[in-house]
């Protein structure tokens, strides 16, 4: 028996889309049946970078499903999932951890990258903590990229928002080191025979960074840009920032927050804004709402 999900969206959709699949086939014994060979404006599928469970090869052609779920969205949830049956199929995007919680702590195991990538990351982390003795690191991740493109980037509340969560940090810890995180610009907007729709804004993913290096300027802390951010490699931010100490996430992003919910060291430690109200994911119970 084979279930199977629409995996559609970038990284961050897509985690969440393989972790509502897979706590059903824990649950009911079903084999799994994921296409990881698709792009999504410009943008492969990464999937298969993470240590996932290997797609079943036998699936039904999706013309003759039994049965097609869509979940609610991230303030929802939608119990019929669980009523999935043999041969069914997810369609939905699942932003909530009430989709994957009853198998959480295999899931983010299964969620975290594969073996040479986790290695660079580790390396990239312990060799801040080598040359900054006794300092905790703090990764900021700021989801500027279509936020722009949308007119959803509130920049005033996000400063306001980092600048608190890091005084409650540092009720905590003397010493701090900060790792800045953004991204997430489409790489082609392009839809629709060439038209989106007209409040879109230009924006790609050199802007996101230049307009990161003036801001991170008004810092007092030691700190520093992702090296996946300048290279423009989500795989390696995703990584790190599931590394750090403590993390703040004043945008909505299901991307960052997956790399949050997977972090073993940041027990509690996840700060969320909640008056971010783009389409934030449900905050779980490891996250401090700021």
């Amino acid at each position: 028996m084979t279930i199977s999900v629409i995996l559609i969206g970038r990284l961050g959709n897509q985690l969440f889309q393989y972790a509502a699949m897979r706590n059903i086939s824990l649950i009911k014994g079903y084999n799994i049946y994921y296409n990881t060979d698709f792009e999504w404006h410009q943008q492969k599928c990464l999937l298969n970078n993470f240590n996932i469970k290997e797609s079943s090869k036998h699936f039904l052609p999706h013309y003759r499903y039994n049965q097609i779920i869509n979940g609610g969205d991230s303030s929802t949830y939608d119990e019929n999932i669980l009523k999935l049956q043999d041969n069914g199929i997810l369609a939905g995007f699942f932003q909530n951890e009430k989709y994957f919680i009853e198998n959480k702590e295999i899931i983010k195991k299964e969620l975290t990258l594969k073996k040479e990538l986790d290695d660079i990351c580790e390396k990239y982390i312990n060799d801040i903590y080598e040359k900054n003795q006794d300092y905790k690191i703090v990764g900021i991740h700021l989801r500027r990229g279509d936020s722009v493109s949308q007119n959803k980037f509130n920049f005033s509340k996000t400063d306001i928002f980092i600048k608190k969560a890091l005084t409650e940090i540092k009720k905590q810890e003397k010493k701090i080191y900060i790792i800045f995180f953004t991204g997430g610009s489409t790489l082609n907007k392009n839809d629709n025979g060439g038209k989106r729709t007209n409040t879109w804004v230009d924006n790609n993913h050199e802007q996101d960074v230049n307009w990161l290096d003036n801001y991170i300027k008004s810092f007092d802390e030691k700190y520093e840009i992702s090296k996946g951010t300048y290279e423009n490699n989500e795989l390696i931010d995703y990584g790190l920032l599931s590394k750090c100490d403590y993390n703040i996430l004043p945008n909505s992003s299901s991307f960052s927050w997956m790399a949050c919910y997977v972090n073993c060291k940041n027990d509690k430690k996840v700060y969320v804004n909640e008056k971010d109200n783009t389409g934030s994911v449900k905050p779980a119970d490891k996250f401090i709402v700021l």
